[in-house]
């Protein structure tokens, strides 16, 4: 049978990073480290086993966490072992970096939300921002990078998530 479930959506009302774990984390010892790397993640995700922490590599630096779902700060003094695993996990082509240099880099001051199950984010630029939409009773949101929409009649947002529609009262709260 066909599942329709929709994914967790999560909303930040400013500059975020999803980080996309496949399910409860999957760690394996980095060689030649007292590290950990989570495996069924694309970003480099590493716990420090003598420190019992997390880290995350995001926008050309280190971020770190007691927890996966933690609050994510700057990592201060950020273990020499984690440039190493880095370099294994780059030779071995399984990582992203989450740099994204091209489109002008991801801030040090964003948002880390990591999901555990299928999810999708919204962000805007600060509270969002409503412009109408001509000869309609919609409203789009007009300080994000998403396609969400208000229904002046309904009170209903709207996104366009992977293709599929989504609709919430809030865009806070869900539910979606």
């Amino acid at each position: 049978p066909l599942r329709n479930d929709p994914p967790r959506i999560l909303f930040s009302d400013r500059e975020a990073v999803l980080v996309p774990v496949d399910g409860a984390p999957v760690l394996r010892a980095v060689p030649g480290t007292r590290l950990e790397r989570v495996v069924n993640t694309r970003a480099l995700l590493l716990r420090d086993v003598d420190a019992d922490r997390y880290f995350l590599r995001v926008g050309g630096g280190w971020r770190e966490a007691r927890t996966l779902h933690g609050a994510w700060t700057a990592a201060a003094a950020p273990p020499a072992d984690l440039q190493r695993a880095m370099q294994l996990a780059v030779q071995q082509g399984e990582v992203d970096l989450l740099d994204d240099e091209e489109d002008g880099g991801i801030g040090r001051g964003a948002r880390i939300l990591v999901s555990t199950e299928p999810a999708e984010l919204l962000q805007t630029g600060g509270p969002p921002s409503y412009a109408p939409i001509d000869g309609t009773q919609l409203l789009y949101v007009d300080n994000s990078p998403n396609r969400i929409f208000l229904d002046l009649r309904t009170q209903h947002h709207y996104a366009l998530l992977a293709g599929r529609w989504y609709r919430s009262r809030s865009l806070q709260d869900g539910p979606w």
